[in-house]
């Protein structure tokens, strides 16, 4: 029963963790790591205020959406901990944890790498053409070995040094953007290229669309390896198709893009400036985010952030912890025991405690100080 009870709370703090990034990728499209960790928070410890710290921190350019029920009520199901870390040190926790203690490079399509190199070898340059957090981007794109022309820019956290196991860095440049398809990221692009031609590489057939659509003198790719490219490819096969500017392909794997670019190119390929997007193109996002919250919840459980309340039923109430049971035994003991033996030290500490705790204390407070927290974690929601 204990056992399914804890199972019973760390997944709803598994939850909680979900509900928290997938409302923030509603709002914005994707999830701002410190967004999150910040709706996270609230979710473990102010849920009955998570709603309005959402609304709160919305920035004046988005129109705040209502959350689905399912996910309001998983934000708002109570919760009670033996303390409540303060919001600063759990979003550095959660946020070091997610981008240090994951193993993102793991999450990597094969291969995905040696298409970037062989990109930038063959042609006129590389970028990344991709919807999202700039930092949390280049904190994925790290652990491949590739580094943005932004990654010296200012941030609220640190990047982790670049992945060299695959060899030297590669150096791109940077079309990573809120919405990348914007019309001012579309200029960046347009001024990257000055006019030369270049191919996007994307699982989005819509958003490989809107490349070729505002890009002149373009051709896109589209990858049939994620969740969204593998129904296009299903539905496309090997086939092409004229849209916009230029022409749409379909491959099955991020494996054949450098021939797909060679058959597209031929002699011209050395002119052409390649743009990738990350997520689901050069790694399977939804095992990357996996990984990363379960290494932000570890951490909380390192941390003692999720150390949970005593139940506050007759037996337990006054007393709130199985930190405070300890510091009412050590206290006692401190108080009595200097000239007691062991056992008799432990026989004033639960008394202690048993008054402490009014007439009902009886059912927690037996036993020797060191079974204290087992006896408490019986009665733990």
């Amino acid at each position: 029963m204990i056992d399914s009870r804890a199972a019973q709370r760390s997944q709803l703090v598994q939850d909680k963790l979900e509900s928290a990034w997938g409302s923030a990728v509603g709002d914005f499209g994707h999830a701002p790591l410190a967004e999150a960790a910040k709706r996270a928070y609230q979710a473990l410890y102010e849920p009955d205020k998570v709603v309005a710290g959402i609304e709160s921190r919305y920035p004046a350019s988005h129109t705040p959406k209502p959350l689905r029920d399912k996910t309001r009520a998983t934000l708002e199901a109570p919760m009670a901990f033996d303390r409540k870390p303060d919001m600063e040190s759990f979003v550095q926790t959660y946020v070091q944890a997610a981008i240090h203690e994951a193993d993102i490079a793991g999450t990597m399509f094969p291969g995905a790498r040696e298409q970037i190199r062989l990109a930038q070898v063959k042609g006129a340059g590389v970028g990344i053409y991709s919807a999202g957090e700039v930092f949390h981007q280049e904190v994925k794109l790290g652990q491949l070995g590739v580094i943005t022309d932004e990654t010296e820019g200012a941030r609220d956290f640190p990047l982790p040094e670049p992945n060299l196991e695959f060899g030297p860095p590669l150096h791109v440049m940077s079309a990573i953007a809120e919405d990348k398809t914007s019309p001012e990221n579309m200029a960046r692009i347009r001024t990257q290229t000055r006019g030369r031609p270049s191919a996007v590489i994307d699982d989005r057939e819509g958003k490989a669309e809107a490349y070729v659509e505002n890009i002149p003198n373009s051709n896109a790719i589209v990858v049939g390896q994620g969740p969204r490219g593998s129904k296009t490819f299903a539905a496309r096969g090997e086939t092409s198709r004229e849209h916009g500017h230029g022409t749409i392909h379909y491959v099955a794997s991020i494996k054949d893009v450098d021939a797909k670019l060679a058959e597209i190119y031929g002699e011209q390929r050395g002119d052409v400036f390649t743009y990738f997007d990350v997520d689901d193109t050069l790694g399977d996002n939804t095992e990357r985010l996996k990984r990363q919250l379960a290494a932000a919840h570890s951490a909380m459980e390192r941390n003692g952030y999720l150390d949970p309340m005593v139940n506050t039923s007759p037996a337990v109430a006054g007393l709130g912890s199985l930190r405070q049971l300890n510091r009412s035994a050590e206290l006692a003991g401190r108080m009595t025991g200097a000239s007691r033996s062991d056992g008799q030290t432990n026989q004033v500490a639960s008394t202690a405690i048993a008054q402490a705790a009014g007439p009902h204390g009886r059912a927690v407070a037996t036993g020797p100080t060191k079974n204290l927290d087992e006896k408490a974690r019986s009665l733990t929601v």
